[in-house]
């Protein structure tokens, strides 16, 4: 959903204007308030009369014969000079008032199952766009963000919000802008965008091939840009981000103080930042057979009196391998920065919790 209703506009487009709220509208009397453009004149609401902006049901006959929902040329403002703020807003009011005169359509007893087909696709077609828009928009003084609903009244302020950010594991050590071997060679994979729920938009799925950056550094950067464009592309609104872990210094102790050997290097990984209307998901663009091996690894024994540190310091692990590499097959998994004991041909390895044995 978009965390935005025609309140806000108006609550906003009355402070640009300097009308003021609470005791001194009930008395009669407007009061200036300070703009943030430093003007206390706007120019003509879209829900004015004066305005002349198209009713819902004219924006619902519009965008039936072929028009957009988001169409910033068609918002005219009265006032010249006026800040483009107005008609970025005033823009996705239109659009939001165009799915409420969808909404109201659907609801007429004289819709026909026919016509009822064709609102939902305008209803999904115009969701996405204003979505896109919303993502897409900067604005002065204000941000737009999508929000998620709740039947739960809360008593701090700001729009209801799902955690929807996933960070990897590390993969690069060193130079936020020199070539990332995890990405080197031939990389390529899909990312599978689903709604929420069936019906609310057609899923997209979105084709990575790294090849495609041509001559471009594969940096963490760069990468993360390809991505970008390619997920803006499809109409998503889920974006990448780098995540940087600053260095720590590596020490040894040598007598009684702690000797720095190096200042070490800043590591870094994929962040995935989604949203509530976006349910994400990732494949190979190419499937290879794997073998899982479950591994213990410490005193197993427990009997290694000479190093009493080692007692009841065991860890399991499970590690799953590439099983069909050749000549012709060769493995493409590569060590990652953090991990230990790497093999050929080994594409992950997690840690078993200690009640698994």
């Amino acid at each position: 959903m978009i965390g935005l209703d025609a309140s806000f506009l108006q609550s906003y487009y009355n402070a640009k204007a300097g009308v003021g709220t609470g005791l001194s509208s009930l008395t009669g009397t407007s009061t200036a308030t300070n703009s943030p453009t430093g003007t206390t004149k706007a120019p003509s609401a879209p829900w004015e009369s004066k305005s002349g902006a198209a009713s819902s049901d004219e924006l619902v006959r519009k965008v039936m014969s072929g028009s957009k929902f988001i169409k910033e040329s068609n918002v005219t403002l009265d006032l010249a000079g006026a800040s483009q703020n107005y008609k970025k807003l005033f823009t996705l009011y239109q659009g939001l008032n165009t799915l409420m005169g969808i909404a109201n359509k659907a609801q007429e007893n004289t819709t026909t199952s026919t016509m009822m087909r064709t609102l939902q696709r305008l209803f999904t077609s115009g969701m996405s766009e204003i979505q896109g828009y919303v993502s897409d928009a900067k604005l002065d003084h204000v941000g737009l963000v999508q929000g998620a609903l709740t039947e739960k009244l809360k008593s701090t302020t700001g729009v209801a919000r799902t955690d929807t950010t996933y960070v990897a594991k590390d993969i690069h050590k060193g130079s936020a802008t020199s070539s990332v071997k995890a990405f080197e060679g031939d990389v390529k994979f899909n990312i599978a965008i689903n709604p929420p729920s069936a019906g609310l938009y057609t899923p997209k799925n979105v084709e990575i091939d790294l090849s495609e950056m041509g001559t471009t550094t594969r940096s963490m950067g760069n990468v993360v840009n390809f991505i970008n464009n390619k997920l803006k592309e499809a109409g998503a609104t889920t974006r990448f981000a780098v995540e940087r872990t600053p260095a720590e210094a590596e020490t040894i102790k040598v007598g009684e103080k702690d000797v720095t050997v190096n200042n070490g290097l800043d590591t870094f990984s994929l962040k995935v930042q989604g949203t509530t209307t976006e349910l994400v998901s990732f494949s190979a663009a190419q499937m290879s057979d794997s073998v899982y091996v479950v591994q213990t690894t410490g005193d197993t024994d427990n009997d290694d009196e000479d190093d009493p540190d080692t007692i009841n310091d065991l860890s399991t692990q499970l590690v799953k391998f590439q099983a069909d590499i050749s000549a012709t097959n060769p493995s493409t998994a590569t060590a990652g920065v953090t991990d230990t004991y790497w093999s050929e041909g080994r594409t992950g390895q997690a840690v078993l919790e200690d009640s698994i044995t």
